[in-house]
C-alpha cells in the first residue's frame, strides 16, 4: 500500500546514443555533471537501429530523475553520453497483466 500511495520508484524511458558498442543489460545510468554524477537507473535492453544509425534501448530511471534529457551510460568501463526520450520504445499490453497471459506459440 505504501508504494501505491507514494507512486512508482522507476519510470520507463527510451534512450539513444551515438556509441556503436552496446551497453550491457543492467549497465548503470548516471545523471549530473561527469565529475559529480550519481547512478539514477539501469539499462533494460539495447540494440543498434539501422534506420536511426544509433544505439537505442529502454531504461528504468528513478522517478525523481525522470525529467532529465541527457545522461551517461557505462559502456566498456567508461561513461558515454546518451539522450533520454519519453516512454519506452515498445509497450506490450501483457506487460502489466497479472497473471501474465500464456502465449500459445510458446507451448
Amino acid at each position: 500500500m505504501v508504494q501505491k500511495n507514494s507512486g512508482h520508484r522507476f519510470t520507463l524511458r527510451s534512450f539513444e546514443m551515438d556509441e556503436k558498442n552496446p551497453p550491457d543489460d543492467g549497465a548503470d545510468i548516471f545523471g549530473g555533471a561527469d565529475d559529480g554524477a550519481v547512478a539514477i537507473g539501469i539499462v533494460n535492453c539495447s540494440s543498434w537501429s539501422w534506420g536511426l544509425e544509433k544505439m537505442i534501448g529502454n531504461a528504468s530511471i528513478e522517478s525523481e530523475h525522470a525529467g532529465l534529457d541527457e545522461v551517461w551510460i557505462q559502456v566498456d568501463g567508461s561513461r558515454r553520453k546518451a539522450q533520454l526520450r519519453r516512454g519506452p520504445l515498445v509497450t506490450l499490453d501483457r506487460r502489466s497483466q497479472v497473471p501474465a497471459p500464456i502465449d500459445p506459440k510458446c507451448l
